[in-house]
């Protein structure tokens, strides 16, 4: 799905500069130890559309990315801070 994310992420001007295979899987760790990825979606949060949730007494917003493409990007980042 990387070439997808690709031309959209073009098309919206972002970078898509990507992170190597051990910062990729650094990345991959630390999202599948959180309790607020969906573990049948791979996603972060409810699939496409996230979420609020209280994180460490702070209201967050989940972004809802498939963690897979997520993590593979350079400008990309955890929306809890995590990575």
């Amino acid at each position: 799905m990387s070439i997808l994310f690709d031309a959209i992420k073009t098309v919206q001007n972002k970078p898509i500069d990507k992170v190597s295979e051990t910062l990729k899987n650094e990345r991959l760790s630390k999202c599948e130890s959180c309790p607020f990825m969906n573990k049948k979606t791979r996603s972060c949060g409810t699939l496409f559309m996230g979420g609020t949730i209280v994180h460490n007494g702070a209201v967050k917003e989940l972004c809802g990315c498939r963690i897979d493409d997520k993590i593979t990007y350079k400008d990309d980042a955890c929306p809890l801070n995590n990575w």
